[in-house]
């Protein structure tokens, strides 16, 4: 009775793990089609008017906690949608929760790749606490790039 107890609990464990890990897979995709499409969505309409897209709330640019953020390759945020206060603000030696340079790694890796993913500590807004975030950024040009991050 206890090995029936041991291997359902053990089956469990492993359908969770794998569906988790196939969720991220899926997610992971999900957002770099989205970067691609914000990507081609300010080189079609331009930075103005692909902003004030991204910007709006019930568009195909914004779900929830995700949306697009852009910042120059000296760390300047150009447009937040959630936050504008931050446009302007320079997040080159912005740390996390656990502080890391995400911002200093982010510009890094593009300069080498043109594309990077990143893991960082932030506050989730919806459940009020530090979680693991991640995140893609991806080149528009030589001088700017999107960040898209979620919470998986």
């Amino acid at each position: 009775m206890k090995s029936k107890k041991l291997l359902l609990v053990l089956a469990m464990t492993v359908f969770f793990l794998v569906s988790s890990s196939v969720y991220a897979v899926d997610r992971d995709k999900e957002i770099a089609a989205l970067a691609d499409k914000a990507i081609a969505h300010i080189l079609k309409v331009g930075r103005n008017q692909a902003f004030q897209d991204f910007a709006d709330r019930k568009g195909e640019f914004f779900n929830g906690e995700v949306y697009i953020v852009v910042l120059d390759m000296d760390g300047i945020n150009t447009f937040h949608p959630v936050n504008p206060r931050l446009v302007g603000k320079n997040f080159m030696n912005f740390k996390d929760t656990d502080g890391t340079l995400f911002i200093q790694e982010i510009t890094s890796n593009l300069k080498q790749n043109g594309v990077t993913w990143v893991e960082y500590n932030w506050v989730n807004p919806i459940k009020k606490k530090v979680a693991k975030k991640r995140a893609l950024a991806k080149m528009i040009d030589k001088k700017e790039y999107v960040l898209i991050g979620y919470w998986p």
